[in-house]
């Protein structure tokens, strides 16, 4: 029986050079945690003197906010994650909160750096695409374990298997979007997250109360 080679469509073997063209090839036979510590950031660095609001009443939450690209608000306890935007394969490392473990997830809030793929501009992202040396800016979330995975607007990814076996294509599609509007103001930011948060658990709390006369526990 003779075996014929697979065929591999143009369009995969574009996809797989803007995935090997994001990070190093050194890096292929490495471990995610390695890859990722490795990885040098995407993003401009964000720096003071861009800043909205300059009279700010406690400096140190700027020294902690300063390194990274963004932030996701736990819906599980409301806790404020830093984002940061890394060449490679898993281009915002490990997306889980820093408090309570939880992943990621549909119900959580994050800054235009992590955008549902759903909501995201196709224009504006194209535009961000070309911007940034052909990088894919877009990416799955693990549901098993929160690793990021970098793919094509599709949501495909070179890699099938996480590293925790769940399939990828399980994973949540986000947009990997914008860091202007945080270094702009992350202060502003972060507060119209806490804001969304609070509104949506009101109407939600309002809609049950309609329901069933009160607001279950």
């Amino acid at each position: 029986m003779t075996l014929r080679p697979s065929v591999i469509s143009r369009s995969s073997l574009r996809f797989m050079s803007k995935v090997l063209n994001a990070f190093s090839p050194d890096f292929s036979d490495l471990a995610p945690s390695e890859v990722i510590r490795r990885a040098e950031r995407v993003e401009r660095e964000w720096d003071f003197a861009d800043c909205a609001d300059t009279d700010v009443a406690s400096p140190a939450r700027f020294l902690n906010l300063r390194y990274g690209d963004g932030i996701f608000l736990c819906c599980r306890c409301s806790h404020e994650n830093s984002l940061l935007h890394i060449q490679g394969p898993f281009p915002l490392r490990h997306l889980n909160c820093g408090q309570c473990d939880h992943i990621l997830c549909g119900s959580c809030h994050s800054t235009e750096i992590l955008t549902p793929a759903s909501q995201a501009d196709p224009s504006a992202a194209s535009q961000r695409s070309d911007a940034t040396d052909r990088l894919l800016r877009n990416c799955r979330v693990c549901p098993q374990c929160g690793l990021s995975h970098r793919t094509d607007a599709r949501g495909d990814c070179a890699l099938e298997i996480c590293q925790c076996g769940c399939p990828v294509k399980l994973g949540s599609h986000y947009h990997i979007g914008s860091v202007e509007q945080w270094q702009r103001d992350p202060i502003a930011s972060a507060q119209n997250l806490r804001d969304r948060r609070r509104e949506e658990l009101l109407d939600k709390a309002v809609k049950q109360h309609r329901r069933y006369g009160y607001i279950p526990s």
